[in-house]
């Protein structure tokens, strides 16, 4: 049963995002209710803020076209600040305490995999709608769904059209996080297979 209910939530979404109209909620109706973090300070707040506008366009998008399932939607949003154990915390809370339907993830693959194994473990579905890193996949869980390409194909379109110009080298250099890990080795992988060779691949604190 909870299967097909987010079957019919996803595909309404789908058709609510791209502007066909679904069926007006009555003033009765009970809201889905969704639950996020969001980094208002520290490392990720520049880019995260960008994810919490796009939650809040979402949520007004879809209820001006009459929410999911003839149901409205509401967002409840946290400041993570950035910070793992923060963001453990606080899913616990969205899912135990504030009874969220369903979770929405953090900005960044860091956070995201904390976010998610909290999801796991209380069987919750985690939309992943800004982390791409490949370890969040890695791990068998059931519960989240990604809608970003692996960061270890993020360069290829780049490295591409880096060979077709007639340059024969490059440097890779990248942070040491999980994400920035396997894009840098995304990188170097495709540079081989365009026959580009890597000159220097360094690696930052």
């Amino acid at each position: 049963m909870f299967i097909n209910l987010l079957k019919k939530l996803f595909m309404s979404a789908v058709l609510c995002g791209i502007g066909i109209s679904c069926p007006a909620y009555g003033a009765e109706a009970n809201p889905l209710r969704f639950g996020a973090t969001v980094s208002l300070e520290g490392k990720y707040s520049e880019t995260s803020f960008m994810i919490q506008n796009a939650y809040k366009l979402w949520v007004e998008r879809v209820n001006k076209h009459g929410g999911l399932l003839g149901r409205p939607v509401q967002l409840k949003l946290y400041d993570d600040k950035s910070q793992k154990d923060r963001v453990r915390f606080l899913y616990e809370k969205l899912i135990t305490k504030d009874r969220v339907d369903f979770v929405l993830a953090p900005y960044g693959t860091p956070l995201t995999l904390v976010a998610s194994e909290v999801a796991e473990r209380q069987g919750y579905v985690m939309v992943a709608c800004a982390a791409a890193g490949e370890e969040i996949w890695q791990r068998g869980y059931r519960s989240i769904f990604g809608m970003h390409a692996l960061s270890k194909r993020y360069f290829i379109g780049f490295l591409d059209i880096v060979a077709r110009n007639g340059l024969e080298s490059l440097a890779i250099i990248f942070e040491q996080t999980s994400f920035n890990i396997t894009a840098a080795q995304g990188a170097k992988d495709w540079a081989n297979r365009f026959g580009l060779k890597i000159e220097l691949k360094f690696r930052t604190s």
